[in-house]
């Protein structure tokens, strides 16, 4: 995929209609996606979406812009990142951007760490769905169905059994009644030492219990769990890309942020999704 002045858009999927929307319109990308914080979003997009195109900034856009869209995303790993070389303000870029986008597109804007805390903010500059970097695999996959994503693209395997494992009970309560309605057995622990079952499908480890470790820490959580073919997801707070990356080293399958979106858990159950329903973030008890 190429970057920058390039463009590389590419086709996999055949024109379909469903409501009379296209299924294979295109995703354009605009900004970097070979950083840390973007690169797995945009492997998601490549492998699923059925046309993308590469812009390297919201100038670059602007004045090559593609035909038939589907959706938008601006990828903005700091406040520098939506300003134009020109030092054109970022909300005047993005303004123009937005006119110059017909209605039917979804627009996201997926900001990286170093946005947090911007004034005027680029959320605020822009008329599409706000969304961290690392909750991209709660919004994507269910967003983009007019580029040929398919919610079934987040599936995970459909587990009998599970587990999970966190600080107290009313940390997990909530996650255990979306289990409880996907009929799965499901129980709490409050760390993996104090396991008493074996062989879970799945085991979902909640912050308050599993903070960020090192790949071989995570590898000795799990042997603690003894379920050697369980799918195992950590639920975290505001995980930054090395954190991700050494979960995913010691065996953590998935990584959702906080807050849920309880269609992404109800993907990891293997249940059905719709593409494209409004999104509800699942509220944990208090203490």
């Amino acid at each position: 995929m190429a970057s920058g002045q390039n463009t590389t858009t590419v086709n996999r999927f055949e024109s379909s209609e469903s409501d009379g929307l296209s299924t294979n319109d295109t995703l354009l990308w605009i900004g970097p996606h070979e950083t840390a914080e973007f690169c797995d979003a945009f492997e998601f997009c490549s492998e699923h979406a059925s046309q993308i195109a590469v812009r390297s900034d919201i100038e670059d856009a602007l004045h090559r812009m593609p035909g038939q869209l589907g959706a938008v995303l601006i990828a903005c790993p700091d406040d520098s990142a939506c300003t134009a070389p020109s030092n054109t303000p970022q909300w005047s870029l993005l303004s123009e951007l937005g006119w110059q986008l017909p209605i039917a597109p979804q627009r996201f804007l997926m900001m990286g760490t170093l946005c947090a805390g911007q004034r005027p903010s680029v959320s605020e500059s822009f008329d599409g769905q706000t969304f961290y970097w690392h909750a991209w695999n709660q919004i994507l996959p269910f967003q983009l169905q007019r580029c040929g994503v398919s919610a079934k693209s987040a599936s995970g395997r459909t587990p009998h059994s599970l587990a999970i494992v966190s600080e107290s009970h009313a940390a997990a309560d909530a996650l255990m009644e979306v289990v409880a309605d996907s009929g799965a057995s499901v129980v709490w622990y409050r760390n993996e030492h104090q396991n008493t079952g074996r062989n879970f499908d799945a085991v979902w480890w909640d912050d308050s219990a599993a903070s960020s470790a090192t790949g071989a820490m995570w590898n000795l959580r799990m042997s603690a769990m003894r379920s050697p073919k369980a799918h195992h997801a950590w639920i975290t707070s505001a995980p930054t890309a090395k954190s991700i990356q050494d979960a995913r080293r010691g065996g953590i399958d998935w990584v959702l942020s906080k807050p849920m979106r309880i269609e992404s858990l109800r993907a990891l159950l293997g249940l059905s999704v719709s593409s494209g329903q409004k999104s509800q973030r699942l509220t944990s008890r208090a203490a």
